[in-house]
């Protein structure tokens, strides 16, 4: 398992824009522990555009965070091209603004388990959004599966993720950066997410 540090500060907005989609959900499962249980969501970044700032992202609403408090989130990921996922947390609300700081992984082809440790600063309870986006602009697959958050003292039964293995599709799950003919949602086998 990859235990991740926050990266320092958000980077500069990038010139262009890349579209994207979610293209599914795929079926990966492992009793062994060395591949995410349940479903996935396949993210695929597929052209860019010249607008500002970098909106494409997955994200759930409504993560219920007691301000100032640990936690701790887990989750699968893989990329065929290793490219950089962001994750940030905000107020899912008005005025919109940052919960703790971002924090960047390294994905590879292969799926690897990321955990990282969240510090609540500046959460509202009920009101916490999470967000999983790309961090440059090129054509990218990301897949990722099997979420996982709880408090950092608390069971790790726990978990603050609904929907966090795709049984119920994209249900809980928000998404922005779509365009016409680019965003569209399938499911996948096991084979199709195991040959991109």
């Amino acid at each position: 398992m990859k235990r991740i540090s926050p990266i320092s500060g958000l980077k500069a907005a990038v010139g262009a824009i890349s579209l994207w989609a979610i293209v599914g959900f795929v079926d990966h499962a492992s009793a062994a522990g060395d591949a995410p249980v349940g479903g996935a969501v396949h993210l695929q970044r597929v052209a860019e555009a010249a607008e500002g700032g970098n909106r494409q992202f997955l994200c759930q609403n409504e993560v219920d965070l007691k301000p100032d408090e640990g936690y701790v989130l887990t989750f699968w990921a893989k990329s065929p091209q290793s490219t950089p996922l962001r994750v940030s947390m905000k107020v899912s609300q008005a005025p919109w603004s940052s919960v703790g700081s971002p924090q960047q992984v390294e994905l590879t082809p292969e799926w690897q388990k990321y955990e990282l440790n969240i510090e609540a600063t500046g959460a509202v309870p009920g009101k916490t959004r999470i967000t999983f986006n790309f961090v440059d602009t090129l054509a990218a697959d990301i897949w990722m599966a099997d979420f996982h958050l709880r408090n950092a003292g608390s069971d790790e039964s726990e978990n603050l993720i609904a929907n966090a293995r795709f049984e119920d599709g994209l249900a809980k799950w928000y998404s922005e950066g779509q365009r016409a003919g680019v965003f569209q949602v399938s499911a996948q086998s096991q084979a199709e997410a195991a040959a991109p």
